[in-house]
């Protein structure tokens, strides 16, 4: 199919209404996935797909039912990694995080550390996940609650998770990596503010906060690198309007913004 032109596929196995939440590439298992929200999730309904050309569409049973918020490919490690939004259990964190080193065959859960994501409700909050290849070699997490103590978690494996503190207490729900650079960029925002963008080069570990030219409330997982930029998509005075809602914003290096119309 030429580029440009689209075509609507049918999903098996899908409930009656339902969104797909991320979708990525897995170069060397040669498919497609992606994770979806909609009703069953989490109960009975596994909202994980694969596709081998986009077209034809299989539903995969990872063995655990959940509500899983993002997905992501790590080429270093071979690995699937899935984030999901779970509650906490008698203050312990859940399992969040399920990773697959067969090509996606077989699925594992791995503990978060204690208060990962954990709002007031202690209810998980992740919502994206990247993985930072290069001299990083680490999985990345951002969350959408109200502390910046909880709001980010880094794993070199998939498997053992560490806490780290965001930039500032924001609704951090898109993160993406440069390979150039080494640069982590995460976006986000519950209310429309100059400064819901943070970037890190070391990791995960250290996050300053960076601005934007007009206050932007960035959507979820609208954060993504191509082409010599991050591309951000967001809505300015808290979508009020339809011409307030869907802004563009670009960045060459995650530190300096551009609102495109």
């Amino acid at each position: 199919m030429p580029l440009g032109e689209w075509a609507v596929q049918t999903v098996p196995g899908a409930p009656a209404s339902f969104s797909f939440i991320k979708v990525v590439w897995a170069e060397a298992l040669g498919a497609w996935w992606a994770c979806a929200s909609g009703p069953g999730a989490g109960t009975t309904t596994n909202l994980l797909y694969k596709s081998l050309d986009g077209v034809t569409w299989t539903n995969v049973d990872p063995g655990f039912q959940k509500n899983y918020v993002s997905i992501a490919w790590s080429p270093d490690l071979e690995q699937l990694c899935l984030l999901a939004a779970l509650s906490f259990t008698g203050g312990t964190s859940t399992h969040v995080i399920t990773t697959s080193d067969d090509g996606g065959s077989t699925w594992v859960e791995h503990d978060i550390p204690d208060g990962a994501g954990a709002a007031a409700s202690n209810a998980s909050q992740f919502r994206d996940l990247c993985w930072a290849g290069g001299s990083l070699q680490t999985w990345v997490a951002v969350a959408q609650i109200t502390t910046n103590a909880h709001q980010v978690m880094t794993s070199p494996d998939g498997v053992t998770w560490t806490n780290q503190v965001a930039a500032a207490a924001r609704s951090w729900s898109a993160i993406a990596w440069d390979e150039g650079s080494e640069r982590l960029v995460a976006t986000g925002g519950s209310n429309t503010q100059s400064t819901n963008v943070m970037t890190s080069d070391d990791g995960g570990v250290v996050w300053p906060s960076r601005s934007t030219p007009v206050n932007v409330r960035f959507t979820q997982r609208s954060l993504s690198r191509g082409d010599g930029l991050f591309i951000g998509f967001g809505d300015i005075n808290n979508g009020a309007t339809q011409a307030d809602r869907g802004h563009i914003f670009t960045s060459p290096t995650g530190v300096t913004w551009t609102e495109n119309a």
